[in-house]
């Protein structure tokens, strides 16, 4: 039985040490050779029966055999924490808000505004996420100081003078959203917090006039604005992970 493995054939020629001396070949199979082969032969040269499975090459490996011990295979799982995604949602809040000009420096017309959400803290109930923030509004406009005429190519063409300024404006607000499953002690990640650009209203009120000026000027700002905010609740968790390849990571 032991013929089919090449490196057996010395001792089944009853040549223990490869001297090459096959003069006993006839008493080979009247004798238990395996005994005395096992004592001197390295493991590598061990019939693949009698090899323990981590010396194995994997040529000689039958069919159905585990590659990798049980007892590997544990040493490399790891215990990591990860946030868990309890849930997400978002929420739109209007916000409605007059701005007066500053006295002696109405406004002509309104150049841009910049719009910022600011100071943005968040709380987690049972079920809800609770919001509270400031809208930071930066307000440049046009002043009139003097009007007049002028010519050009015979055409007698209106002009107006005034200098850029500008006002600032912390607005703040509050609200909630839903988040079922949520609990106290969850944290929160923003994954968007601003000001709905195309939603978006500015109506110059409370009209008046600067002397020696025709154009009329404007003491207050009125404007509709909407703040979409967007929250994801995690919570930590512990995992078990296999990698493939262990100490993957540098």
């Amino acid at each position: 039985m032991y013929n089919d493995y090449p490196y057996m054939q010395p001792y089944m020629n009853n040549d223990m040490y490869g001297t090459g001396n096959y003069d006993n070949m006839d008493d080979a199979e009247n004798k238990d050779y395996m005994s005395n082969a096992e004592e001197y032969m390295p493991q590598y040269y061990m019939p693949s029966y009698y090899m323990p499975q981590k010396y194995m090459p994997q040529s000689y490996m039958p069919m159905g055999y585990m590659k990798t011990f049980p007892m590997e295979t544990e040493r490399y799982k790891k215990c990591v924490k990860v946030p868990e995604v309890i849930g997400k949602n978002s929420c739109q809040i209007l916000l409605e808000t007059e701005i007066p000009f500053p006295a002696g420096a109405p406004a002509l017309e309104v150049k841009d505004i910049v719009k910022e959400v600011k100071e943005l803290v968040l709380s987690v109930c049972k079920d809800k996420v609770l919001i509270n923030g400031k809208l930071h509004k930066n307000i440049n406009y046009k002043t009139l100081q003097s009007t007049g005429k002028i010519k050009c190519n015979c055409n007698d063409l209106d002009v107006a003078y005034g200098e850029l300024k500008h006002v600032s404006i912390w607005i703040p607000f509050s609200g909630y959203m839903d988040v079922p499953g949520a609990m106290p002690g969850d944290t929160v990640e923003v994954e968007y917090a601003g000001a709905e650009d195309c939603c978006e209203i500015d109506i110059l009120k409370d009209p008046c006039h600067i002397k020696g000026c025709e154009y009329p000027v404007y003491r207050k700002l009125k404007e509709k604005v909407i703040v979409k905010i967007e929250v994801k609740v995690l919570r930590p968790v512990q995992i078990t992970v296999d990698p493939e390849r262990p100490n993957i990571c540098p």
